[in-house]
C-alpha cells in the first residue's frame, strides 16, 4: 500500500487496523489468535476455485469435482444441453 498510496497513509491503514483489533480483543473478552500468514492466500484460492467452476458451468461444461486430502480435482465433461 505504500508504494500505491504514500508512507503516511499506509501508515494510518495499520493504525486503523491495529485499533480495530484491541477493540474486538477489549469488547469480546478474547485473546488475540493470529490467522495465520496464508489466511488471505488461502481464502482467495477457494474464491478463484469456485468463480473458475461458475466461469465454466455458464460455458456449457458439466463440472464434477472431488475434495481429496489437498484440494480439489476437477473433471470437466462437455455438457449434452
Amino acid at each position: 500500500m505504500k508504494a500505491r498510496r504514500g508512507a503516511n497513509k499506509a501508515a494510518v491503514a495499520i493504525a486503523h487496523h491495529m485499533i480495530k483489533i484491541v477493540y474486538h480483543i477489549l469488547t469480546k473478552r478474547q485473546p488475540y489468535r493470529d490467522l495465520g500468514a496464508d489466511y488471505h492466500l488461502e481464502k482467495k484460492k477457494e474464491y478463484e476455485t469456485k468463480r473458475a467452476v461458475s466461469k465454466l458451468q455458464k460455458l456449457g461444461f458439466e463440472v464434477v469435482s472431488k475434495l481429496q486430502k489437498l484440494g480439489f480435482e476437477v473433471k470437466l465433461v462437455e455438457s449434452t444441453a
